[in-house]
């Protein structure tokens, strides 16, 4: 199998880091990494070729992205980390990585391109032996949670390393992050918020110009912070001592004043202390552009001369030979264009074209339902054929669509424009 990525993390000044959870050949050095960022941009993007046609999409995918440039990268010497030099990311958002080449040591294989992305999220870890220098630079972790950041990390040669470091000395470790936590929908009316801290040595909580000493009751040390219900990250440094040989644990939890029951903090809600400064990437792009049309008319033409409500239903009015309509207002109007002028080019799955065949050699083309015994066949307004289902010799679907395709030359540009108006956008108040 080839190595899969166990986690990845921005740190500064400029690096992202890929951890493996086998050794990578150097021959990934070879390639060119792909880093892009943005509030809706995920791992993988670049393989959709088909998207739903609504509106919030079309904005989601009209909202600015970055591309940010990868100027160098460098692989751990055990080789399970690649690591990364960047332009300085530019938002506090999601980011996607694509890696190419990625394969076993010694393979001569064309490698696999890993797609992974991540966010500026997380914690900063030092760890300052008593009466020494730090032991290693500082490490991000995906959480304050130890338990969160154990399971987050496994099989990260990085994250292990450094662990089996700090666990064998006497010092400090200090944790630094920046929390949202008060940010809707998690505490929606919410004025405030309680953060509890249990760990299995004493430690210090400190925000702002709150500095709380962990308290104990012979068993553990616990604190409690709280936290106004303000939109901005709120710095927060958690400092533990502890002695040598020593494992650290540390639980964190939040309620707030208007639910009392604890919960776990959301690895998305503690940002990066350096991402803090950083804006917040666009979430929006401009909506599509009105059509243009007369919505009166145009539902007149619906109801009327465009024979539209014969099949289709709108607002619990017309037929139901065809979907129900009522939702386009939230489609994208060129995506409602293109189902009327080639219909064919994606079906309804509930609302198929099927060829049936009959043992006489007769052919019926049409919307196929069950009824006991007896197949409907509809192959019009009107026009529905019942047939036993011993008679069919047949059943395919075809991939032609019921409806037809000339709505364009039957109502000419103006009228379709008033249709599509009516459909796609909400009735214009009375002034």
């Amino acid at each position: 199998m080839q190595p899969q990525p166990t986690a990845v993390w921005a740190a500064p000044p400029g690096e992202i880091h890929v951890a493996f959870d086998k050794p990578v050949d150097d021959s990934i050095l070879r390639e060119s990494q792909t880093l892009i960022g943005g509030e809706y941009v995920r791992a993988a993007d670049r393989q959709e070729s088909m998207t739903p046609p609504y509106v919030v999409v079309t904005e989601q995918r009209h909202t600015p992205t970055a591309t940010i440039r990868v100027s160098g990268h460098q692989l751990s010497q055990d080789r399970r980390t690649l690591i990364l030099s960047t332009d300085a990311l530019p938002w506090r958002t999601n980011y996607a990585l694509a890696v190419p080449g990625v394969r076993k040591v010694g393979e001569t294989i064309l490698g696999s391109t890993v797609d992974v992305d991540f966010m500026t999220s997380g914690v900063e870890a030092r760890f300052q032996q008593d009466g020494l220098r730090p032991v290693s630079p500082t490490l991000w972790l995906p959480h304050l949670d130890s338990w969160v950041n154990k399971q987050w990390t496994s099989n990260s040669a990085e994250h292990e390393r450094w662990e089996r470091e700090v666990k064998s000395m006497a010092g400090t470790l200090t944790l630094r992050t920046a929390l949202t936590l008060a940010v809707p929908p998690l505490v929606v009316g919410a004025k405030e918020a309680t953060v509890k801290f249990q760990a299995n040595h004493s430690f210090t909580v400190t925000s702002g110009n709150q500095q709380i000493k962990a308290s104990t009751d012979g068993k553990g040390f616990g604190a409690l912070l709280s936290v106004n219900a303000v939109e901005i990250p709120t710095p927060i440094e958690v400092a533990i001592s502890k002695p040598a040989d020593s494992d650290v644990e540390l639980n964190v939890s939040y309620h707030s004043d208007i639910d009392p029951n604890e919960r776990p903090i959301p690895a998305e809600r503690l940002v990066l202390p350096w991402a803090a400064e950083l804006p917040e990437a666009p979430k929006n792009g401009p909506p599509p552009k009105p059509t243009g049309g007369d919505w009166a008319r145009g539902k007149a033409l619906f109801f009327g001369e465009a024979q539209c409500a014969t099949c289709h239903t709108v607002n619990n009015q017309g037929g139901n030979l065809g979907p129900n309509l009522s939702n386009l207002t939230h489609k994208d109007p060129d995506s409602v264009m293109r189902d009327i002028i080639a219909p064919s080019t994606a079906i309804n799955p509930d609302f198929i074209n099927y060829r049936v065949k009959l043992k006489n050699g007769e052919v019926l083309a049409g919307l196929v339902t069950g009824d006991g015994e007896n197949l409907l066949v509809t192959e019009g307004v009107g026009k529905t054929t019942s047939i036993k289902r011993n008679e069919v010799s047949s059943l395919a679907p075809n991939d032609l669509s019921i409806m037809p395709d000339n709505y364009k030359d039957l109502l000419g540009g103006e009228k379709l424009k008033d249709l599509i108006t009516y459909l796609t956008e909400e009735q214009p108040k009375k002034k």
